[in-house]
């Protein structure tokens, strides 16, 4: 049966963007800030998928091997101050471009999804360029519930005046996957991304893609 996708909404950490570098880059001048010992690159990119409050305690708690009790607001203001002056420094992946370039030629509605905050998300996306493939980006500040709830996935779709099953999910975690499979929606898979503490294997996903590019084929 041929596809009749006419939306393809994207996660960005992980799936079109590599920000695993700055993210790391300012979780440990955020300790250092704090007087706390620096971790390894490896160490913090397990941490990357959930969030930023989870990725700054993790990071916390790792570093000094207790419970994270000191006043998180400071250090999460720390980290935003960091964070704000290197964010737009992340690269996309190999053929997000392209393949962006070529999905808006063929009049498919793209999104961008994320739980990431509305002051970093736009950072990445104008100053690559990316803002003009998009005809709705919704971060997690400005939703009621963020993913994995299916809210973002029904607003953007009521927003672009979609159907369900002309919807397309791209995304790299559980987050994405449980999102999409709520909102009745079917979901991609990229093969690289920051899912290191929790599985997707036994979830349900529709598309498992080799390489961004291969959005191409799905479409057609």
């Amino acid at each position: 049966m041929k596809n009749t996708f006419k939306a393809i909404f994207f996660d960005l950490d992980g799936t079109m963007f590599d920000t695993a570098p700055e993210l790391i880059r300012a979780i440990n001048e955020m300790l250092k800030r704090l007087d706390f010992e620096m971790l390894p690159f490896a160490t913090i990119r397990n941490y990357i998928g959930k969030g930023v409050d989870h990725l700054i305690q993790r990071s916390i708690e790792s570093s000094t091997n207790q419970k994270c009790d000191l006043d998180f607001n400071q250090a999460k203001r720390a980290f935003n101050d960091i964070y704000q002056k290197i964010s737009h420094q992340s690269k996309p992946y190999e053929y997000v471009e392209e393949t962006l370039r070529f999905l808006k030629g063929n009049d498919m509605k793209l999104a961008c999804v994320t739980n990431k905050p509305s002051m970093h998300t736009h950072d990445i996306i104008e100053k690559s360029g990316f803002s003009i493939f998009f005809d709705y980006v919704i971060c997690g500040d400005e939703m009621i519930y963020r993913k994995p709830h299916p809210y973002s996935l029904e607003l953007v779709r009521s927003k672009l005046m979609i159907k369900k099953e002309e919807t397309l999910m791209v995304g790299d975690s559980v987050n994405d996957i449980q999102a999409a499979n709520r909102a009745g929606i079917k979901i991609a898979t990229v093969p690289y991304g920051y899912q290191h503490e929790e599985s997707i294997d036994h979830l349900h996903v529709d598309y498992k893609l080799n390489t961004f590019n291969d959005l191409k084929q799905i479409i057609h």
